[in-house]
């Protein structure tokens, strides 16, 4: 096999046949495909830049994070309906999902 695993699913199959798995989206260069063949050079070579990694780090960050303008499902108390039939559908849904929480 020359150093390759056998994929387990067809899931894994697809990734590694789409070059997903070998080749991390930070890297600049793919990682060797066989093992000793790596110098400090080449391996230098494919770390990511210091810009793309803290973007990386900052985008992860941001998404981490709860934003304060944050409203939960359900959970405004502003009436953007005013006819009887939305605004009955819109209390029934807040209904629903108290129960679903309790």
């Amino acid at each position: 096999m020359h150093g390759r695993s056998t994929p387990r699913s067809t899931k894994h199959s697809s990734i590694s046949s789409a070059g997903c798995v070998r080749h991390p989206v930070g890297l600049q260069r793919r990682p060797p495909a066989y093992r000793g063949r790596c110098s400090q050079h080449s391996l230098l070579d494919s770390f990511p830049d210091v810009n793309s990694t803290m973007h990386g780090l900052a985008t992860v960050y941001l998404l981490s994070k709860t934003p304060a303008d944050f409203v939960p499902l359900g959970g405004s108390t502003e009436q953007h309906f005013t006819e009887g039939v939305p605004v009955e559908m819109a209390a029934c849904f807040r209904s629903d999902l108290n129960e679903e929480m309790h």
